[in-house]
């Protein structure tokens, strides 16, 4: 397991990995979309931009993971920590649905 234990909820182990972007051409689309020019992005503080994905895991083995991507956030652990009712959630929910029906 690679990825940060975040939580265990329903008997699996919920884990966290921010994969980084690094093709501007991705980061430029991203802010194009939500109407963010680089200064906006700057005053912000958002900077860190990211794939985020969550898998659950039982007995050390990985049976479900959701990824969403791009993610921009003044740190990857935000998306997890303060804005975990956002994307977060309804990703482990997601997650854990998929993984009981892993053999």
């Amino acid at each position: 397991m690679s990825a940060k234990p975040i939580l265990v909820t329903q008997g699996f182990t919920i884990t966290f990995e921010a994969k980084p972007i690094t093709t501007p051409a991705i980061k430029k689309a991203f802010m194009a979309i939500h109407g963010w020019g680089e200064d906006e992005l700057q005053r912000m503080g958002f900077y860190s931009f990211f794939v985020a994905s969550v898998s659950a895991w039982k007995d050390g083995v990985e049976l479900a993971t959701e990824h969403i991507g791009p993610c921009c956030y003044k740190k990857p652990s935000d998306f997890y920590t303060e804005y975990k009712d956002f994307h977060f959630a309804d990703m482990v929910e997601k997650t854990v649905a998929n993984a009981r029906r892993s053999p």
